[in-house]
């Protein structure tokens, strides 16, 4: 993925599976998606209040993207 991009294919799939829907269907959507890191935000949504908070979908897709550029997170 680019790094352009990385943001809102990231964005796209925590909002797909934060509305229920699996990570292969995230991966139908962005097939440049990187499923290792879906099911690192797959067990994180999971673990997450009913209805989060824009901070919690901000603060998700940071450690994604930091993982994503070999940063400890």
């Amino acid at each position: 993925m680019a790094k352009s991009n990385n943001r809102k294919i990231l964005t796209g799939c925590i909002d797909l599976m934060i509305a229920g829907n699996s990570i292969e269907q995230c991966m139908e959507k962005y097939p440049e998606a990187d499923e290792s890191l879906l099911k690192v935000a797959e067990l994180m949504i999971k673990d997450r209040p009913k209805n989060p908070r824009q901070e919690f979908k901000s603060e998700l897709l940071n450690k994604l993207l930091k993982k994503m550029e070999g940063q400890k997170v």
